[in-house]
Parts: structure tokens; sequence; C-alpha cells
């Protein structure tokens, strides 16, 4: 009953609004919305985009390749983070997956790559 009513918010409201509404959620909030339902799966990217114009992806975020996350991402992604271990191919991997996912008006990446210490026979 609440998700037939909020999904019925989400078509009834202005789009205004409701852009203003998402751009108070996090990213891993708008996430658990899009679990709402179908509905909300295909709506709610649609209204966040302000709150995916910076992203920070860790190398594990692609590993499982979460639809949720390709949905919310696109042309309106402006500024990204890659945090990365100091493998290369996982970075190029990175890069080849926001090209699949059309974020084509990055207009800034940066990286922190990080690399494991061995210290005392402990890997950190």
């Amino acid at each position: 009953m609440l998700t037939t009513i909020a999904t019925r918010c989400l078509n009834e409201l202005p789009f205004d609004i409701l852009t203003e509404i998402f751009s108070y959620l996090s990213q891993d909030e708008c996430l658990t919305c899009m679990d709402a339902g179908p509905a909300w799966f295909h709506l709610v990217p649609h209204y966040s985009e302000r709150v995916w114009e910076n992203i920070t992806l860790l190398e594990r975020s692609f590993v499982k390749e979460d639809p949720r996350l390709k949905q919310c991402l696109g042309n309106h992604v402006k500024f990204v983070c890659l945090r990365v271990n100091r493998n290369k191919e996982i970075l190029y991997d990175l890069l080849d997956k926001l090209a699949e996912y059309k974020c084509d008006q990055i207009e800034r990446i940066s990286t922190l790559l990080f690399a494991k210490i061995n210290w005392m026979g402990t890997t950190l």
C-alpha cells in the first residue's frame, strides 16, 4: 500500500520538486530507494542525477555489476575519483565501465592509488 502511494507521488509530483527532494539523499540512499519496486528502479535515477554528478568508485564497485549503479550513472557524471590498487588493468577496466555506462561528459578524473603493504608478515 505504502509503495503504491509513494509510486503515485513519483508519477504525480512535478519534476523540479522530485529533483529537489532527491538532492537531499546520499548515493546509498538513492540505491536503497531503487529497491522499493520496478517503478522506483527506473524513476529514481531520473530524479537523482544531481546526486551522481560526483562519484567515487572503488575497484570492487564494478566487480559485482550492481544494476542499480549502472542505472544511476550516465552523462550527468562530471567528477570521478577512482580508488584502485596499483594494478593498471583494474584502472583501465573502471575507465571502460564508465564509457560503457555512458559517462561521456566527465570533466575531471582523479585517482587514488593504494598498494598492499606487507609489514612484519601481515598484509595490510
